[in-house]
């Protein structure tokens, strides 16, 4: 019976390894270009004000907006000009024209996106984005943006809009590591690891499941973990402009 419980704590374990493993590679898409709305807000909070206005070129622009969105490759694989079937279109809904769009921020800084704009919509014409090329554009607008829309035919690429920035594996501003945060995901696994893996060590099971659930479990923590750890990373960092 008890060569049984062994053989079955092995099996659960490697499974569960095994699952780990799994888990981690379906997450690393090779092609993949998101974007997300960053802000959309009024130039003036009181956009009816009749002592203030807002001009543009000479022009008095009624109910002035600012919005703010980010595009990145979050993918693995380079994104290639000749992939691009059509300009990318953004459009943003509700508002009466976009006066005027430029980039914020690159990265790379030597990332030239040519914005092209006309009514309440701009185009962006394919360009060769990287895995981790990111853009953060503002739009100057007529009318607030009530949401953001782009559109594209990209040979393996269908644009998609986050609702929110990635899980913030640290405490930073951009959700960068700080020195605890360090310590909270490398450390401690590392500690824990070693600790729980000590446990089938001391058990009555057999000498060869011992071995196995042990290495099983510092596999998943010492391995696994880290790996999935710097994935947290590596999915916010892209969406940082200073990085």
């Amino acid at each position: 019976m008890g060569t049984v419980s062994s053989w079955v704590a092995v099996a659960v374990s490697l499974v569960g390894a095994a699952l780990s493993v799994v888990a981690f590679l379906s997450q690393r898409k090779k092609y993949r270009l998101e974007y997300i709305v960053m802000s959309s807000s009024h130039v003036m909070r009181n956009p009816e004000n009749p002592d203030l206005a807002v001009t543009f070129r000479s022009a008095l622009v009624d109910n002035a907006a600012i919005t703010v969105i980010r595009i990145a490759n979050t993918g693995y694989e380079a994104i290639l000009a000749d992939q691009f079937k059509t300009d990318l279109s953004v459009h943003l809904c509700d508002v009466n024209e976009i006066l005027q769009a430029w980039p914020t921020a690159t990265k790379p800084r030597d990332l030239s996106p040519a914005i092209q704009v006309k009514g309440d919509k701009a185009t962006l014409p394919g360009m060769l984005l990287n895995p981790g090329d990111m853009m953060e554009l503002q739009f100057l607008t007529a009318g607030r943006a009530s949401s953001v829309l782009i559109e594209g035919r990209i040979e393996h690429v269908t644009p998609k809009r986050r609702a929110s920035l990635p899980y913030p594996p640290g405490s930073g501003p951009e959700g960068e590591l700080l020195a605890f945060d360090r310590f909270m995901w490398f450390g401690m696994p590392l500690i824990l690891g070693f600790s729980i893996a000590a446990i089938p060590l001391s058990s009555s099971i057999s000498g060869a499941a011992k071995v196995v659930v042990a290495t099983a479990i510092a596999f998943v923590f010492l391995v696994i973990e880290p790996l999935a750890t710097r994935t947290l990373i590596r999915r916010r960092r892209l969406w940082n402009p200073s990085k």
